[in-house]
């Protein structure tokens, strides 16, 4: 599927810097973290949406997405460092960078254990800032997308 390596130590990364990122975001107010957290999830629904699209798991259509999902938001965290962003605290860098680690550890080419450790830092996070009624609105939103 991929050329990454299939390093333990980079997969630990990606879960160190999430849950780095996720402490800083802690020190941020709740309507900051009710933004980032819905756009968060917005690029998770619209992520999976796309998926979902493709032929099979392992089709030459699905690897192309999911590195079009990566390519996406290595890109935007990148743009916000290009913009500025110089801590984990800057919305703007850690709402990319949760987006990116999770489609980074989504992508099958990490331990099975990291990547779970990855979505469910970042899904809890998700929860216990939106409520139901919000995560319901963005799933609309992204479905009416189609």
């Amino acid at each position: 599927m991929f050329r990454w390596r299939k390093k333990r130590s980079h997969a630990a990364l990606i879960v160190e810097d999430t849950k780095q990122t996720l402490r800083s975001v802690a020190t941020l107010g709740a309507p900051e973290q009710k933004k980032m957290a819905a756009a968060v999830a917005t690029d998770i629904m619209s992520a999976l949406q796309y998926i979902e699209k493709t032929p099979g798991p392992t089709s030459p259509e699905r690897d192309a997405a999911v590195r079009s999902i990566v390519s996406r938001a290595t890109e935007n965290r990148q743009l916000a460092v290009a913009r500025g962003a110089t801590t984990h605290a800057d919305p703007a860098w850690a709402t990319a960078a949760l987006f990116e680690s999770w489609a980074m550890m989504n992508t099958g080419v990490f331990p099975r254990s990291q990547a779970e450790t990855v979505q469910s830092l970042v899904f809890g996070w998700i929860g216990s800032v939106l409520t139901k009624d919000d995560l319901d609105g963005i799933e609309k939103d992204v479905s009416g997308r189609t």
